[in-house]
């Protein structure tokens, strides 16, 4: 089945699954960034985790906000 979504005719699908790679290893970088600078600039575990806390919150109810 995988062989033929990736087959010359559907070459709509390889793009689509290129674009989502792309843009879950963009969305980690960017992610791992926040964190990164709020650790460094405030040194506060504190605020460290509330942001963990808030961005995780975000993205487990975000698929809630798609129609």
């Amino acid at each position: 089945m995988l062989k033929n979504l990736t087959n010359k005719d559907n070459s709509n699908v390889v793009n689509l699954l290129i674009g989502r790679i792309g843009t879950n290893i963009v969305d980690s970088l960017f992610y791992m960034a926040i964190l990164w600078y709020f650790k460094s600039h405030f040194h506060s575990p504190m605020l460290l985790s509330i942001i963990f806390i808030a961005g995780s919150t975000i993205d487990m109810f975000s698929f809630t906000l798609v129609r």
